[in-house]
């Protein structure tokens, strides 16, 4: 299965997208292709937060292993030419320049296509900013084809202890989905059961177990 999460490559997002690797890794293993590092490894191919990274450039024509057990996350803020997409997840920000980078981004995959279906993730929203998920779907909708479908949208509120831990992988290179808050555990189980077509029960045993991994 190919994900391709289109945004901004940003500390949250690389972050975020650990995260959700960490939990699907239950269902099946999970590599990472990004056009920007997530570690500090000069190697293109490496393990960051246990999770197996390929570092590829954005001017070639990107093509996995057609291989049924493996799920590829493609995270990028270029435009790659894609042979087949199952999935696409737009990860937006609040911040202009990466709201507008997200959107245009989002512009040029959807163009020429009929009907096309994204998931829609509004990170790093602050509670009282009046830039909130609300502003910000307007803002999408504004200055995307009419035509366009989010199937979900999903609201992550980054609050101070995820932020502690994001910081802290950074050099301990690891960290833990138990120590994550709440509500962005409840996050990660919904965006996953949503792309994975898994129903709660299934979500929720497969989750317990990645929180019982380091």
């Amino acid at each position: 299965m190919n994900i391709l999460f289109l945004g901004s490559c940003t500390d949250e997002k690389r972050f975020f997208l650990l995260s959700l690797a960490k939990v699907m890794t239950l269902h099946q293993k999970v590599v990472i292709y990004s056009t920007e590092p997530y570690g500090y490894d000069s190697e293109e191919v490496y393990d960051f937060c246990g999770i197996e990274i390929h570092h590829i450039k954005a001017q070639d024509s990107f093509i996995t292993t057609s291989d049924d057990n493996t799920i590829n996350f493609i995270d990028t803020d270029k435009y790659i030419p894609l042979e087949k997409v199952d999935r696409a997840v737009a990860v937006s920000e609040p911040f202009r320049k990466n709201l507008t980078e997200s959107v245009e981004l989002a512009g040029k995959y959807l163009n020429g296509q009929s009907g096309p279906e994204f998931m829609l993730v509004y990170l790093n929203i602050l509670e009282y900013c009046k830039a909130n998920e609300k502003y910000l779907a307007l803002y999408w909708r504004k200055n995307l084809n009419a035509n366009v479908e989010f199937s979900h949208e999903y609201v992550v509120f980054f609050e101070e202890v995820n932020r502690i831990i994001m910081i802290e992988s950074q050099f301990a290179e690891n960290f833990r989905l138990k120590d994550l808050t709440s509500s962005y555990k409840n996050l990660l189980m919904k965006l996953t059961a949503d792309i994975l077509n898994l129903g709660g029960k299934d979500i929720r045993k497969m989750f317990r177990k990645a929180e019982r991994m380091n």
